[in-house]
């Protein structure tokens, strides 16, 4: 896929792994993860469309409960501290539930993580073939920014 190469070349600034409180509806989740993202542009004072992001959704091994794995970038350079990682793991509490946020660490490949083979139960694959094509949650999802950007870069 070139275009997972090509989203190597964005300057990743937080990785985050956003956990859902109980397990919720997958309607819900996508919801509840792009008002965050609006969230956190907003106490950053840059418009949602100018936020990078790249997010794949899992379930939990142990009691199921879903969570994102999210690459974020765009945001102005003085938001990206330890501090500001609590500030939006504190508004994640709010929203959905646990959250570790971090500087994204190019050593330690978060773009790959998200970019992996889903991790789906296994009534979801057979002959590695998605079989429930509803829970599109399990494919990343990139923002409408981050395709824009890209569409912009030559590969």
């Amino acid at each position: 896929m070139p275009e997972a190469f090509a989203l190597r070349w964005v300057s990743w600034q937080l990785f985050a792994t956003l956990t859902f409180r109980s397990p919720t509806r997958h309607a819900r989740h996508r919801t509840v993860l792009f008002t965050w993202v609006r969230d956190v542009a907003h106490s950053c004072h840059v418009h949602f469309r100018r936020v990078l992001w790249l997010a794949r959704y899992e379930l939990g091994r142990t009691i199921g409960n879903g969570h994102y794995h999210l690459c974020i970038a765009g945001l102005p350079i003085e938001s990206v501290g330890p501090a500001h990682c609590r500030t939006y793991e504190a508004s994640w509490w709010r929203r959905g539930g646990l959250a570790q946020i971090e500087s994204y660490d190019r050593a330690r490949d978060g773009l790959g993580y998200v970019l992996k083979r889903p991790n789906l139960p296994s009534r979801h694959v057979c002959d590695g073939d998605f079989r429930d094509h509803q829970d599109n949650d399990f494919i990343p999802t990139l923002s409408d920014s981050l395709i824009e950007t890209m569409r912009r870069r030559p590969m």
